[in-house]
């Protein structure tokens, strides 16, 4: 018999690991002693993690969906694909859901500590970010449908 069904969710990189990084410094007050470093072995652990997933999905022992963020927040589908991979009939129409969970319907429109924006672009914004960004040896992910980001 085959194992647990696994859901991998997938992020652009640049954003995920923004994320990370407003986390620590922003939430945690954390001082990152070498931005440069931090952010190439956040890069390469997000590679890393990525590929072991696709070679778990390509063993084909547990069933396995990999889903991107950005066709998650992009639309009700994705929502109706976890439904039929775990064998669930929604009480509630997945269309409605996505509506009502959309980042800006469920936030309150004032000053943010952490959830700032919901957006993938919001580390463009951040011009010492955006620097660190470009100055590592990006992880050439492009077959994980993540090009080298742009950051104009």
């Amino acid at each position: 018999s085959r194992g647990l069904p696994i859901l991998c969710l997938m992020r652009e990189p640049v954003p995920t690991i923004y994320s990370a990084y407003r986390l620590r410094q922003d939430r945690f007050g954390e001082i990152i002693d070498n931005p440069k470093q931090w952010l190439q072995n956040q890069f390469q652990a997000y590679e890393n993690f990525y590929r072991n997933a696709l070679k778990v999905r390509d063993a084909g022992k547990e069933p396995f969906l990999m889903l991107h963020f950005e066709e998650l927040v992009a639309g009700a589908a994705p929502l109706k694909d976890i439904c039929e991979f775990v064998g669930f009939d929604p009480k509630l129409d997945p269309n409605f859901i996505h509506k009502v969970t959309r980042f800006d319907n469920f936030t309150i429109k004032e000053a943010r500590t952490f959830y700032q924006t919901g957006s993938n672009d919001s580390w463009q914004k951040d011009s010492r970010f955006s620097s660190l960004v470009s100055s590592i040896d990006y992880p050439n992910i492009a077959d994980l449908r993540y090009d080298t980001p742009n950051d104009d």
